[in-house]
């Protein structure tokens, strides 16, 4: 990265050359702009405001506060560190990006909040336009976009940072693994075809919150104020609507990197792995610390420990996947970024407690054969004698009715190729 230049300093140029280029630069993405791809969506009417300050008013801190007026203009108050307050003022007319004063923040919170609230010592005063937009394409040959610069939505529901950060994070490791030369650049369709559902729900959920929030009408305001306090004061719709927010909920379909099995209770292939502990070598630690090392992670229940890594179906992939025991049931492999990409059955098959080399089998380590194909459907074993064999080719060759019926999906779902 060229260094910071002095200001008034002539700008310098300088050529990076890369084998792919993430595009990360916000909503007004000029990588996004130079590949010629549509961001379609809309803008919202008028400007927000947003102002960090404090307030003499004696609201639960521990909690948002959201106050509506009849004609549909709301005033959002969250809590933030050292009892300071983000004041979100949707809805406050035209300024042409022009920040307001603390002076319009007043009269503002005055108009709009129950009772008289005093603002102070603001620390940042912004305004902004709304858009909900997504682009036609998550990736483009080797370039491709994360976060603002893929969609962009409004700030209600908090689900931006989010959204953000698990698009880098599900592109991060597809990457690394084809960047190093250890799987096919096709890896990197699945980036998009998990990633698009997810935004597309976020922009759904939050164009809804500005809708309901805003609304004028006065039976929906009605049923607003009388419905979402009720369902707010349920603690399964609070530990849902937490879920959801937090993105602990997101899910990915079934496909060459998440195997689908039958067996019953959570988390399921796609689903989100919870930071249980685990242990390798009498050393305890959580799973959660240890995928920061960017591999896929094979948790099997203790007393299945040494069958599991003595069997040498597992060989060809140890260089693939590290081996922890924890307190699951059957075998589950995760994947880089915490999402489950198969299991195990918990049963043991009475004759046979060998690795199987069928897709899913009654043993209690049944989960490593289907592990193998998820991993080499993400990363490449080097042969001996050859090039490098791609992922979707060892993939192909284990199971080819699924390889063909996941290309198929991944070739209709994918858009810019």
């Amino acid at each position: 990265m060229p260094s910071p230049r002095p200001s008034g300093a002539t700008a310098a140029r300088s050529r990076i050359t890369a084998e792919y280029v993430a595009g990360c630069d916000g909503a007004h993405s000029r990588v996004r702009s130079e590949l010629g791809l549509t961001f379609r969506g809309h803008p919202y009417p008028q400007e927000w405001l947003l102002a960090d300050v404090l307030l003499d008013w004696d609201l639960r801190e521990d909690a948002a506060h959201a106050f509506f007026r009849p004609d549909g203009l709301p005033a959002i108050f969250f809590p933030m560190r050292g009892h300071r307050w983000r004041l979100t003022l949707p809805f406050a007319g035209s300024r042409d990006g022009q920040a307001p004063r603390l002076e319009e923040i007043q009269r503002l919170a005055d108009e709009r909040a129950p009772r008289p609230v005093t603002v102070s010592d603001p620390t940042w005063l912004a305004t902004f336009r709304c858009h909900r937009r997504s682009a036609s394409a998550y990736r483009r040959g080797r370039v491709l976009l994360a976060g603002d610069a893929v969609h962009i939505h409004t700030p209600a529901g908090g689900q931006g940072m989010n959204t953000g950060i698990m698009d880098a994070h599900n592109l991060g490791w597809k990457l690394a693994l084809v960047a190093s030369g250890r799987a096919p650049s096709a890896l990197l369709d699945s980036y998009g075809t998990e990633r698009r559902p997810v935004a597309e729900d976020v922009l759904r959920l939050t164009h809804a919150l500005v809708r309901y929030g805003s609304t004028s009408h006065p039976v929906k305001r009605l049923a607003r104020d009388i419905v979402v306090p009720a369902l707010g004061r349920s603690t399964a719709i609070q530990r849902r609507a937490a879920r959801r927010i937090s993105h602990v909920y997101v899910a990915y379909p079934p496909g060459p990197l998440g195997r689908q099995d039958r067996g019953r209770g959570a988390p399921g292939a796609g689903q989100r792995m919870p930071d249980i502990q685990v242990r390798a070598g009498g050393l305890a630690t959580t799973l959660h610390g240890v995928l920061r090392q960017g591999r896929h992670v094979l948790v099997v229940p203790p007393a299945h420990e040494a069958n599991v890594l003595s069997d040498s179906a597992l060989r060809p992939f140890r260089a693939h996947v590290d081996v922890f025991t924890g307190g699951v049931r059957k075998p589950v492999l995760v994947r880089p970024d915490g999402h489950v990409a198969a299991r195990g059955r918990a049963r043991q098959h009475a004759r046979d407690n060998r690795l199987s080399d069928r897709p899913v089998r009654r043993t209690g380590w049944s989960a490593v054969r289907p592990a193998a194909y998820a991993v080499r459907a993400a990363s490449t074993a080097r042969t001996t004698d050859s090039a490098a064999s791609t992922a979707m080719t060892a993939f192909r060759h284990a199971m080819p009715g699924r390889y063909r019926r996941a290309a198929a999906a991944w070739k209709s779902r994918a858009t810019g190729l």
